[in-house]
């Protein structure tokens, strides 16, 4: 959870997104992306996850 305090800390973490939160919502968007990305037939499933990945950081979506 420390580097969440840290994103907080730099900006990064959305402002409406304590970091309890982000914790958990990190894992869902990461197995989420993972799966949509196999549902999807994407080879490239790093860009599933930068795409998911920007719903939790400021500035980003």
């Amino acid at each position: 959870m420390s580097c969440f305090g840290n994103a907080r800390e730099d900006g990064v973490l959305r402002e409406e997104v304590d970091v309890e939160t982000a914790v958990k919502a990190l894992f869902t968007i990461f197995y989420g992306a993972f799966q949509s990305a196999h549902l999807y037939g994407e080879k490239d499933v790093m860009r599933f996850y930068e795409v998911h990945l920007a719903l939790l950081e400021s500035g980003r979506t």
